[in-house]
């Protein structure tokens, strides 16, 4: 079984992944992880539209009238801004961003600064469509058959502009504003620098035309109840033409010179080749495709119903790969080449990482072909795009008894293993896959041997052969020996256990490594051991001086970790093993053992 845990690294957050069998053990067991899914972060109820802003990204929730803001460096929402009813549409001007507060007939206005409301503007009916230009800021009022004009230069003022029945999205071409009107099958032309509509463009009965999107002079509308998508040439008098797509087209998206035109009825996407008004229908069985987003040259698509994102590669055939969110998505965003944010029907947003390029690792320290000691620290660094936040750590060793664990340091990545058995060459791996399923290169470590130095025995009794050792240095080996007399050692706190105690201080250690989750006196004997130098566990409570413990815990490693680095001994990683006993003796620790 998988299992994993969590280390922090230079403001990155590292996923380290290990099975049992190869030797890396941790206690986290491990949530499924989809490649592409980093996070799920809750915001409120039905999220719908979504802005970045920098590295907060401001999430509509309709049925809360509120807006989220969500840290995405951190993956948690910071905020919640109370706005008005129903909130949808959004537009970023100026560092303010303009919610449409549908049922409210208004406009909250975010000071994204502070992340509050510094102005709510009245609007005609139903408001559920922004656009700029220049200063000012455009509603299309559904249910008012209008659109208000906000000049955001003049404390907001408002004008309002007559337009067809039931306008439903807003394009800009130049300095003119193009309104679509679903229920009176037209598209109105209004000229901002004079606020008066200049002429309307009929688009024929029935079609119910809504989203559009400009591309040159051109304006591309699609016509629902049709099934196809109407070419307005604003540059040609606005003369029309139309291309016949799949059944309730609804989103469009562009690559390129092409098209994409997302088919809610018959699960297809369309795509208009621009240059020459050809139209194929490449891609096929969508569950109800209802937002699109194109980041270079790949189609991100959502689903009405089905918790599906597709992912299609336009420069590779459209070949199709999926990740499966948390729900159904509502909408989609994405920052142009990192991170794709959707907002999901389970009230969450899901931040899907977009980016190709795999990690490259480089060894830093290997770990020498022979060594004295029972665990050794291997650094490596790990060059990846910025803004990745998450990696998986995957590896292994040859030894099932080996452990390694991951070790933050502030410039390089490193493991400490440890638990090797003498003279029994071992093997290790490190590699690391990010959220994305990008693989990066593999490092092997070693082979390596732990070999003890060379024991001395004087004969005698076991105990007194323990004791030589101890003296002679070699607690490697005396600890070897001990293991061989489990009956004369079957505990820490026997009156025949290697102990030391330093000059001036009654505290005593006995020789075994301890590390974090070790439980005995001798834990707490090193405990008493920190504090006694001048290297305190804590200031107060469980772990000061006179309250120490029996649990080897964050505390004391990090005590033993400052221990060790005044010291120089390397690795300085709060690890209690034979370097830091045989320095403890060299620097003058004295007892009967030694």
């Amino acid at each position: 079984m998988p299992y994993y845990a969590y280390m922090t690294h230079t403001s990155r957050i590292f996923r380290i992944l290990g099975l049992f069998a190869v030797g890396f053990a941790f206690l986290v067991p491990a949530a499924s992880h989809a490649a592409g899914l980093l996070r799920t972060v809750p915001v409120g109820s039905n999220p719908e539209q979504l802005t970045l802003v920098g590295t907060k990204l401001y999430v509509s929730n309709f049925l809360d009238n509120t807006v989220s803001v969500v840290d995405t460096v951190q993956a948690t929402t910071t905020s919640t801004i109370a706005v008005g009813g129903e909130p949808s549409a959004q537009l970023l001007l100026g560092g303010k961003l303009y919610v449409t507060d549908q049922s409210s007939n208004a406009v909250s206005v975010i000071d994204t600064t502070t992340d509050s409301v510094s102005a709510t503007v009245g609007t005609g009916l139903q408001p559920i469509a922004l656009a700029a230009i220049g200063s000012k800021v455009y509603t299309a009022n559904h249910d008012g058959n209008s659109v208000t004009t906000i000049d955001t230069a003049n404390g907001n003022a408002t004008t309002t502009i007559p337009v067809g029945g039931h306008p439903s999205a807003l394009s800009v071409i130049g300095t003119k504003l193009y309104v679509s009107n679903t229920s009176s099958d037209t598209v109105t032309v209004i000229d901002t620098a004079n606020a008066n509509a200049t002429s309307t463009v009929a688009l024929g009965s029935g079609v119910s035309p809504s989203t559009s999107v400009a591309i040159g002079t051109k304006l591309y509308v699609v016509d629902g109840a049709a099934a196809k998508v109407s070419i307005i040439d604003t540059a040609n008098g606005n003369a029309t033409s139309s291309i016949a797509v799949g059944a309730a087209p609804s989103s469009l998206a562009v690559i390129g010179t092409k098209l994409y035109v997302g088919n809610i009825t018959d699960g297809s996407i369309s795509v208009i080749d621009t240059t020459n008004g050809t139209v194929t229908t490449p891609i096929t069985s969508i569950a109800q495709p209802n937002s699109l987003v194109a980041v270079g040259s790949k189609l991100y698509v959502g689903s009405q119903t089905a918790v599906v994102l597709y992912i299609y590669d336009t420069a590779n055939g459209n070949a199709l790969s999926e990740v499966f969110p948390d729900g159904v998505l509502n909408h989609l965003v994405s920052d142009g080449s990192m991170r794709l944010y959707g907002s999901s029907a389970q009230g969450t947003v899901n931040i899907f990482d977009i980016n190709g390029t795999a990690p490259v690792l480089t060894e830093v320290t290997p770990i020498p072909s022979t060594i004295s000691s029972d665990h050794a620290q291997y650094d490596y660094s790990a060059s990846y795009p910025s803004g990745e936040e998450e990696e998986v750590l995957v590896g292994g060793c040859s030894n099932a008894t080996v452990n390694a664990t991951p070790i933050s340091n502030s410039s390089t990545n490193s493991i400490l293993i440890s638990g090797l058995t003498s003279n029994v060459a071992v093997t290790c791996t490190v590699s690391l896959q990010d959220a994305a399923a990008n693989n990066s290169n593999t490092l092997t470590i070693g082979p390596f041997t732990y070999v003890p130095p060379a024991a001395h025995h004087s004969g005698g009794s076991v105990q007194d052969q323990v004791k030589n050792l101890v003296a002679l240095g070699n607690t490697a080996a005396a600890q070897a020996l001990q293991a061989q007399w489990p009956n004369l050692y079957a505990s820490t706190t026997s009156s025949t256990s290697v102990l030391v105690s330093t000059t001036g201080s009654s505290a005593s250690m006995p020789a075994r490594d301890l590390t974090i989750g070790s439980v005995g006196s001798d834990v707490q004997a090193l405990q008493k051991l920190l504090n006694a130098l001048g290297f305190t566990v804590a200031a107060s409570g469980p772990g000061s001086a006179g309250n120490e413990t029996t649990m080897f815990g964050a505390l004391t490693r990090a005590a033993l970790a400052k221990y060790q680095g005044a010291n120089g001994i390397s690795p300085a990683a709060g690890y209690f093993g034979p370097l830091t006993r045989a320095h403890l003796k060299a620097a003058g620790a004295t007892g009967i053992w030694w």
